[in-house]
């Protein structure tokens, strides 16, 4: 995912260097800027062994924390379905720590 932080100096780099460039660079300059962070989207992320050992060691600590009856928006999970909800949500975590999703996604756990 595209680094804010990075656009931001590239723009202000981008500012201080506009009065030198020509109306038709000036254009080719931010595309170029605008075409390096989107393309950074555009990459994959191969989840290697040791990402699914961690993923599936989180869930198994998820699991010895959570609380029985697992409920979803006040719905009681089924006991069957405990560990796959429990496997997505460290799937998810995953996910959101390696910031891979543009929103933060979570499950709606209620008690």
């Amino acid at each position: 995912m595209a680094n804010p932080e990075q656009i931001e100096q590239e723009l202000r780099t981008y500012l201080e260097e506009e009065r030198n460039l020509s109306k038709p660079d000036r254009l080719k300059h931010l595309m170029a800027i605008f075409d390096k962070h989107f393309g950074l989207d555009q990459t994959q992320h191969l989840i290697n062994d040791h990402d699914l050992h961690d993923i599936v060691g989180y869930a198994k600590t998820l699991y010895v924390h959570k609380t029985m009856p697992m409920k979803i928006s006040r719905a009681d999970v089924p006991a069957n379905h405990v560990n796959h909800v429990l496997i997505m949500e460290s799937f998810i975590m995953y996910l959101n720590k390696s910031k891979l999703l543009k929103k933060l996604v979570g499950f709606d756990f209620t008690r």
